[in-house]
């Protein structure tokens, strides 16, 4: 906030929280003009225990707002609607369904080179192209072209900024080389970003896909369903290889057994790293993901640095 001057034209903050009243004192130092809530997700649920009290965190970035405010958000998300605001401010919501304010329509999935997708407002329709893979990604970019119109950007002008933009370190980052290619997404993860890494796998080209798994934190008193149900979903996604590491990611590995996934556990990173050469051949496509905590960049920084 202090190297917002006169001279600054836009700026913008990341508000984050792991209980209630963070996002209330954030609000007040800030006083957005405008905020985005993205979803309401199951991360945090340790310490705020339901996904009604994530939603009460999110929304408390509303607690200074008038009716000159904003709140745009995912109306694809089933607990943020108009319903669930309760101050005099300005409301956009965005998303697949019909009736938000900015509809996503005509989605394609380019795998690794990224998406494209329509933008309808009214009679308007505009062509956006994002080169980061992920289809969820598609919504991200709504939200923001939401934001950029009420500050004067056009749809056109979003669109432009939009075909320049390129995913952040350990995001779904893609890298290629010593006859395989992995899929970075190590900065953190959640059961949704855990679902959208392994659609990305799944579209991508490769002999064999792998995916290594490692646990996702603040998950509360369900941590080993949340951690079972990505092992199911990957065991529909055409994933070849599973291996899981860490104490909750057992239950990854058990909840891909009975499809046609091969899957092993290992106890931590060291034993896992160690049996990489025995799985990973050349043709593989290989993502790595789990939370923060798990240092999932260390497998990354092996697979890279093997063979070079």
């Amino acid at each position: 906030m202090f190297q917002v001057d006169k001279n600054t034209e836009a700026a913008i903050f990341e508000m984050g929280m792991d209980r209630l009243g963070e996002i209330h004192r954030l609000a007040e130092i800030v006083r957005p003009n405008a905020a985005i809530i993205t979803n309401i997700g199951v991360s945090h649920l340790e310490r705020l225990g339901s996904r009604e009290n994530i939603l009460k965190a999110k929304t408390e970035i509303c607690d200074f707002f008038k009716k000159d405010n904003t709140l745009i958000v995912n109306g694809d998300d089933d607990l943020l609607s108009k319903n669930h605001s309760n101050g005099n401010y300005n409301f956009i919501s965005v998303g697949k369904k019909e009736g938000s304010e900015l509809r996503i329509a005509e989605l394609k999935d380019l795998s690794e080179k990224g998406i494209e997708f329509c933008l309808i407002t009214g009679n308007k329709r505009v062509k956006y192209c994002i080169n980061s893979p992920g289809v969820h990604n598609s919504t991200n970019g709504a939200l923001a072209v939401a934001a950029a119109l009420l500050f004067d950007v056009s749809m056109e002008q979003a669109a432009l900024g939009l075909a320049r933009f390129f995913s952040s370190d350990k995001r779904l980052n893609i890298i290629s080389g010593n006859g395989i290619k992995i899929i970075d997404d190590t900065y953190n993860a959640s059961p949704d970003s855990m679902k959208a890494a392994l659609e990305v796998l799944s579209s991508a080209a490769g002999i064999r896909k792998i995916a290594i798994l490692g646990d996702m934190f603040e998950l509360g008193d369900e941590e080993e369903e949340f951690h079972r149900s990505i092992g199911e979903y990957a065991s529909q996604k055409g994933i070849n290889v599973l291996l899981s590491v860490g104490k909750n990611a057992k239950q990854i590995s058990l909840g891909a057994q009975g499809g046609k996934v091969k899957t092993f556990h290992f106890e931590n990173k060291d034993m896992l790293i160690a049996a990489l050469p025995q799985w990973i051949i050349e043709g593989d496509t290989i993502l790595v993901k789990g939370s923060r905590g798990m240092e999932m960049d260390e497998i990354v920084k092996y697979l890279k640095d093997t063979g070079e």
